[in-house]
């Protein structure tokens, strides 16, 4: 509580580790409370053609009647890699600087130091969904989308990323 923070370091705080209070203080000053900011999410997520996705929280936490599906994140990680490619770069840093000097760890560090491929990582976990990720990676002038739910730990979470980008990294070159 009183602690002043950058909005700098929310962005970067939710988008490189996953942190869930982060979201939430953003969602807070843009909406005044979590309840709202959904209502928001909601709305965003219907004008981008996300038709089976209900947001009940800005953090994804496992609530009640919040769900979303591989195909809805896969439309929003391209939304974002549209809209707001000066941006994208944040998603690929195994770690970045605050402007407070603190040093933050990505949640998907260990897929982007062993995909050099990966330009775009976010992952998460829930014990209710397990371990999940979305990726954009490129290979020669070819990006592809990656999508995973319910990984059974980190590691084979990444792994299947991989083979499902190399898959269709693969079907592209045919």
């Amino acid at each position: 509580a009183g602690q002043r923070l950058k909005v700098r370091d929310l962005i970067r705080a939710t988008a490189v580790m996953g942190a869930n209070d982060t979201a939430t203080v953003l969602a807070e000053a843009i909406s005044g409370s979590e309840a709202p900011f959904a209502k928001r999410m909601n709305r965003t997520a219907k004008d981008l053609g996300m038709t089976r996705s209900t947001f009940k929280n800005p953090h994804g936490l496992t609530e009640k009647g919040h769900l979303t599906t591989a195909r809805d994140i896969a439309t929003i990680m391209q939304a974002l890699d549209n809209d707001f490619a000066d941006f994208m770069h944040i998603f690929s840093r195994a770690f970045t600087k605050l402007s407070t000097g603190r040093n933050i760890k990505h949640s998907g560090r260990r897929l982007i130091k062993d995909y050099k491929e990966a330009t775009a990582v976010k992952t998460g976990h829930t014990r209710a969904a397990g371990f999940n990720g979305a990726m954009i990676a490129e290979k020669r002038s070819d990006r592809i989308i990656v999508v995973v739910f319910g990984g059974k730990s980190t590691k084979t979470r990444n792994a299947q990323m991989i083979k499902l980008a190399e898959l269709g990294f693969r079907k592209l070159q045919k």
